[in-house]
């Protein structure tokens, strides 16, 4: 048997031949370098009260990441576009996956809490199709533990219609801060008396009682002289004879605090 009939015997290792090249693996595509700076252009513009739609498109599409933070405070461009009311924006970063839950260094907001806070409700409902928390609870102001809800913000600054739309969203109503205090509690101290009946009507105790000086719904709006808030709060069975921890009612407080028109008000309906 000669050489060549020999290498092509079975079971024996060719040789390779000059013209194979050892398997290699397929190079991968180099990928882009993300570049800084236009994640700070895209969060500098989200501040703005005029802020250009289309240039902002223009950053996403050149590489600006959608849930860049600022350094200082943790925010997001959609933390700033939901505070800021800017609805457009709003949507065009959810488009590009920014975090709807995400949340800020100081006070651990999220964007739904900014929106409800200043009453935008267009964008609170655009969060919560999208997936934000509508029982989201902040951590912190100033450094003092708070767990504020969302509901507490809206109710707090007389946002009705959000108000609405959280309870129809299942936002707890029965939610506490590290005071106590209830949603109704804010509305009520505040003057919001269609929030009131909201939310009693949709299971808040109306004489609930909050951790700074045992004050009720009732008391609060006394207080602070809101006499239809008081009408709205009698009218769903407030008890005018419940006192705070310094054994006063709301009449008591009234009269103290010389909210005359309230006063009168309680006295006839004691």
């Amino acid at each position: 048997m000669d050489r060549l009939s020999k290498a092509a015997k079975p079971g024996k290792s060719k040789k390779k031949s000059f013209l194979q090249l050892p398997s290699v693996e397929k190079p991968r595509m180099l990928e882009k370098k993300h570049n800084a700076k236009l994640d700070l252009l895209l969060l500098e513009e989200s501040k703005k009260e005029d802020c250009s739609l289309s240039r902002a498109r223009r950053l996403l599409r050149s590489g600006a990441d959608a849930n860049a933070k600022v350094a200082i405070n943790c925010r997001t461009a959609l933390i700033y576009a939901s505070k800021m009311g800017n609805i457009g924006l709003c949507r065009l970063l959810i488009e590009n996956k920014a975090d709807v839950n995400a949340r800020d260094f100081w006070d651990r907001r999220t964007p739904l809490m900014h929106a409800g806070e200043n009453g935008h409700a267009e964008i609170c409902r655009l969060l919560i199709e999208s997936g934000a928390d509508a029982n989201a609870a902040d951590h912190y102001d100033s450094g003092h533990p708070v767990d504020k809800s969302v509901l507490m913000f809206a109710a707090e600054n007389g946002h009705l219609g959000i108000c609405k739309f959280l309870v129809q969203k299942g936002a707890n109503i029965s939610h506490r801060d590290h005071n106590l205090k209830t949603a109704l509690l804010f509305a009520a101290e505040n003057g919001h008396a269609e929030i009131c009946r909201l939310l009693i009507e949709n299971g808040a105790d109306v004489n609930e009682k909050s951790n700074l000086m045992g004050a009720t719904p009732l008391i609060l709006a006394a207080e602070n002289g809101h006499l239809e808030a008081c009408k709205a709060l009698v009218e769903k069975g407030a008890d005018l004879r419940l006192r705070n921890d310094n054994n006063e009612t709301a009449l008591d407080i009234a009269k103290e605090f010389g909210r005359d028109k309230v006063a009168k008000f309680l006295s006839e309906h004691k």
